[in-house]
């Protein structure tokens, strides 16, 4: 599983994401990214998946219904990434965090 965090990571710094930046008002607001990985081909939840989000360094691991939660959000455009083993490479996302609540759904796809 570290190996895929490590994985994760590389990928979410090379994606170059921007920094967190203030809300409209100029104030810093908190928030959480959340929703399920799914697979690509059947819809099915995927467990134990690692997901990543940059430039924080934020992890958190899938849940035995795919479910995933990362807290603590500032407004901004970070990047997010997820994989895990018996997928192909990672997943990765550039997302606008903007509310107290961001559902990013992501699917993987299964490695031939």
């Amino acid at each position: 599983m570290k190996k895929i965090f490590y994985l994760m990571a590389a990928a979410a710094l090379a994606c170059g994401c921007a920094e967190n930046a203030p809300n409209e008002g100029g104030e810093s607001s908190s928030g959480s990214i959340y929703d399920v990985i799914t697979d690509n081909a059947t819809g099915e939840p995927v467990r134990s998946a690692g997901v990543t989000l940059s430039p924080t360094g934020a992890t958190a691991a899938t849940g035995s219904e795919g479910q995933y939660e990362l807290t603590g959000m500032k407004a901004g455009e970070p990047a997010i990434c997820a994989a895990t083993t018996g997928y192909a490479d990672p997943v990765c996302y550039k997302i606008t965090v903007a509310a107290e609540r961001t559902e990013v759904n992501i699917s993987l796809t299964r490695s031939n």
